[in-house]
């Protein structure tokens, strides 16, 4: 059993060796998509802004009649 633990512990690092630069890539392919799935989410979030934009405008203008009836 102790031989089946040596050669195990040692398999792991020879693979980490040759699998660190798949790692890498696979890392900048994740930072990529993440790059690209923060672009989508903001053109599927620019309604909501355009929206909250009209409504902030609305309440200015309805706040300035208001202080104008009242003056």
């Amino acid at each position: 059993m102790e031989a089946k633990a040596k050669s195990g512990a040692t398999a792991p690092k020879a693979a980490s060796k040759d699998g660190a630069p798949e790692a890498d890539a696979d890392t900048a392919a994740a930072g990529d998509e993440a790059a690209a799935s923060g672009t989508d989410s903001l053109e599927h979030l620019k309604p909501f802004l355009f929206a909250g934009a009209i409504i902030a405008a609305g309440a200015i203008l309805l706040g300035a009649l208001l202080l104008a009836r009242r003056n």
